[in-house]
């Protein structure tokens, strides 16, 4: 395995990155149930609520994975809420060693991963678990 980068993007230099991590983005909101569009990631971003983690070889971008701490009455919860890139072989174990080193610094009591059923045969092996299925019906 190459040695990946790994970092995240500060509010104070978005605008500089936007045009190379939004389509990354992009790939996830598909997903995403129109519960939230790439305005909605931007100005999260801007105001320190969603944290933006780039995987990649330089300024080679693999993949994006958006990330924000959810507070509930009884648990902090860092949700990875998107993630949109290739090579997921390529930057995935290096990037759950860092998105779990971020959810310890947040003082969260557990990462939860919302995402196609495919993500828990991948991240078994870290020692996630199906913990819930989401139902959804769209309303007219």
């Amino acid at each position: 395995m190459s040695d990946i980068d790994i970092y995240g993007i500060y509010p104070s230099l978005l605008d500089e990155a936007w045009e190379d991590i939004s389509p990354f983005i992009q790939m996830g909101l598909d997903y995403a149930q129109n519960e939230l569009d790439l305005d909605d990631v931007y100005q999260g971003i801007q105001e320190n609520r969603i944290v933006p983690v780039v995987m990649g070889y330089g300024k080679e971008i693999l993949a994006v994975v958006t990330m924000e701490v959810v507070n509930k009455p009884q648990k902090r919860i860092m949700t990875l809420m998107t993630a949109g890139g290739t090579d997921l072989d390529d930057w995935l174990d290096e990037f759950m060693d860092v998105a779990e080193q971020l959810a310890k610094g947040q003082k969260c009591d557990a990462i939860y991963i919302n995402g196609r059923k495919g993500w828990e045969r991948k991240l078994k092996r870290y020692g996630y678990k199906h913990s819930y299925a989401v139902l959804t019906r769209e309303l007219q």
